[in-house]
C-alpha cells in the first residue's frame, strides 16, 4: 500500500485509464516469471496451454542437472506429473471457485480470482512485490 492505495484501487485506475489489465491476469493470480515458484497448480496448467514453449523451458529446468539431483518447481510433484493430473487440477480449481463465489459478496471478478485459495501457499515472490 502506498499513499493509501490498495491493489483494488490500482486495478481500478488502470481500467479507468483505458490501458486495461494485462492479459495474463485472465489466467494468473499475479504477475511474475513463467517459472515462478509461487504459481498455483492451475496456473502451471494454464501456462502449458497458453505458452507451451515457456512450459517446456520450465520442465527442462527440472530435468537437466549435471549432479543428478531432483528439483521441482512444485513441492509435491514434477511439472510433467502435474500435467498428467491436469483435468483433476482444473476440476478442483473450478469447484473451489464455485465454493468461494457462494461465500463472497458480489465483487469484481478480478477480486474473486485474487482471493482464490487452494492447497498452495499464499506467499508472494519478492521480485513480483518490488
Amino acid at each position: 500500500m502506498h499513499d493509501g492505495f490498495v491493489k483494488k484501487d490500482i486495478f481500478r485506475i488502470i481500467e479507468e485509464s483505458g490501458i486495461g489489465m494485462p492479459e495474463y491476469y485472465s489466467w494468473r493470480s499475479r504477475s511474475g516469471c513463467y517459472f515462478c515458484f509461487f504459481q498455483r497448480k492451475v496456473e502451471w496448467v494454464r501456462l502449458s496451454e497458453i505458452h507451451p514453449d515457456l512450459f517446456k523451458k520450465a520442465v527442462k529446468y527440472e530435468q537437466e542437472h549435471v549432479d543428478g539431483r531432483k528439483y521441482f518447481w512444485n513441492q509435491e510433484e514434477s511439472l510433467l506429473e502435474l500435467i498428467d493430473r491436469k483435468d483433476q487440477i482444473i476440476a478442483d480449481h473450478q469447484k473451489l471457485m464455485k465454493m468461494k463465489k457462494k461465500t463472497l459478496p458480489n465483487r469484481p471478478l478480478i477480486e474473486v480470482f485474487d482471493s482464490a485459495l487452494d492447497d498452495e501457499t499464499e506467499d508472494f515472490c519478492f521480485v513480483c512485490n518490488l
